[in-house]
């Protein structure tokens, strides 16, 4: 389980947009799924962003459930109406209705994420 990086407090990292480290992690209860859609490999039905993103990137929901609920950095998005949850494993996007936006896994942090984490100890 990922250790908070309370150190972090309130600096600002180029991740996504506009975010800025929380001063602790905020609980917020998952409330249901993006509602924009999009098809994918080929199925004509539209399914929505964060559960193709979570198809696509081999993620799982006790994953997704784990980085919220003990994320090593957690970083207000969008002027805290989106919450991005990050453990060195993945990092998940909750907007502050508790409606999942997308999720990442490790194979898609960029630089700007790694820094992230290796600021927090990682």
């Amino acid at each position: 389980m990922a250790s908070y990086a309370y150190h972090l407090a309130n600096r600002r990292y180029k991740v996504g947009y506009d975010s800025i480290v929380c001063s602790s992690p905020r609980q917020i209860e998952i409330t249901g799924l993006n509602p924009k859609t999009e098809t994918t490999g080929g199925d004509p039905y539209p399914i929505s962003h964060y559960l193709a993103r979570k198809f696509e990137r081999g993620a799982t929901s006790q994953e997704v459930l784990d980085a919220i609920r003990h994320p090593a950095v957690c970083l207000n998005q969008w002027g805290g109406k989106r919450v991005l949850y990050l453990t060195p494993e993945m990092a998940v996007v909750l907007k502050d209705d508790g409606t999942l936006v997308t999720v990442w896994t490790r194979e898609q942090f960029d630089d700007d994420v790694r820094r992230l984490l290796a600021d927090a100890g990682y």
